[in-house]
């Protein structure tokens, strides 16, 4: 019987030196795989994607300038509701719009 990775093996890791302009991921997230995989085959020559392996993990490069992380703060669940309800009332308006418009 093969050796299956718990999920707290499958870690993933992204490795830079400030003295590189290259970071280095290894991932077994299939959420970033397949984003890693889709600029791969819009950019080959800027990432370079290696996998999978035995376990189903994915070594990727790729220039330091394209990677972005974003840290988001959390929000309320009442100022989720407000923006819930504000995205209904923009988009109720908005097939409204698009309804009248439409030749009869």
């Amino acid at each position: 019987m093969a050796y299956k990775l718990t999920p707290a093996e499958k870690e993933t890791i992204f490795l830079w030196s400030e003295a590189d302009d290259i970071v280095q991921i290894t991932t077994y997230n299939r959420h970033l795989i397949k984003r890693l995989r889709d600029a791969h085959e819009r950019s080959p020559e800027l990432y370079q994607l290696k996998g999978p392996d035995c376990y189903g993990g994915f070594d990727a490069e790729m220039p330091r300038e394209l990677l972005q992380i974003t840290l988001r703060q959390p929000i309320s669940e009442e100022r989720r509701a407000e923006l819930a309800k504000m995205a209904k009332e923009r988009f109720s308006l908005k097939d409204e719009q698009e309804e009248s418009e439409t030749p009869t």
